[in-house]
This record gives structure tokens, C-alpha cells and sequence, in this order.
């Protein structure tokens, strides 16, 4: 079982997204999605839809997830 980092409800691994931190030496680390689950270190967990993503941003969700500050530019949702 997993968090949602938007909408805080507790769901099967299966039905959320992984979210995970990708750092480039020099430059704030960046969150990005995790699709394959391979990419290692600490993750956070999010609904596959917008209105969550929206909520983990607005709150800063992805910060305090990881602990430190990210950007997320990078956390865009495929239509």
C-alpha cells in the first residue's frame, strides 16, 4: 500500500504512479515520472490524473516527499 502525495489516499502500489528524484551534478534535483519503477532512491507515489498532480504541486508535496527541494518542471501529464 502507498500514499498519494496529492490526495493522501492509501492505495495498491499497482494503482498509483512513481514519482523519483533524477539529480545532474550542478543543478537542483528533478522530480520525474518513474513508469518502469527502475529507477532507484527514494519515490513518492501519485494518481495517474491531473486534479492529484495539481494538488501535490500546490502544497509542495513533492519537497517534502523528498526531503529536499526539487524542481518539477519535468512532471507533465501525457493526454
Amino acid at each position: 500500500m502507498r500514499t498519494c502525495v496529492g490526495c493522501r489516499a492509501t492505495e495498491p502500489a499497482q494503482v498509483l504512479t512513481r514519482v523519483a528524484l533524477q539529480t545532474v551534478e550542478g543543478s537542483t534535483p528533478a522530480a520525474v515520472f518513474d513508469e518502469q519503477r527502475t529507477l532507484g532512491g527514494r519515490g513518492a507515489w501519485i494518481h495517474p490524473g491531473k486534479d492529484c498532480l495539481d494538488k501535490a504541486l500546490k502544497k509542495g508535496a513533492f519537497n517534502r516527499a523528498f526531503r529536499t527541494r526539487v524542481t518539477t518542471d519535468q512532471l507533465v501529464i501525457k493526454t
